[in-house]
């Protein structure tokens, strides 16, 4: 996820910014999260990280995503299995048949 430096700057330009926290969790003080976006502008960034855990963040575009390769356990399956099965009984359902 990514926000706008744009944005928060033309948001918050008579309000603090208060939604930021440093890195070890603590709130930020708006004035500092004020001069980071602004440097931020300043060094053309369109967007900054919501967080630490994308490495390929660009800072024109934001995240260009990640692969996931999580497999689905049978218990998975089978709980899917049934819920889509409970929803065809459904009187909702009848307009899809």
């Amino acid at each position: 996820m990514s926000i706008s430096v744009g944005g928060v700057l033309a948001q918050f330009t008579r309000k603090k910014i208060r939604f930021c926290s440093e890195d070890d969790g603590t709130p930020m003080g708006p004035e500092k999260a004020k001069q980071i976006f602004l440097m931020a502008q300043y060094e053309g960034k369109r967007v900054l990280p919501m967080n630490a855990d994308c490495t390929r963040f660009c800072y024109q575009k934001g995240c260009p995503g990640h692969s996931l390769s999580l497999k689905p356990t049978d218990e998975v399956l089978e709980e899917i299995e049934k819920s889509f099965n409970e929803l065809k009984s459904t009187p909702q359902w009848q307009i899809f048949k």
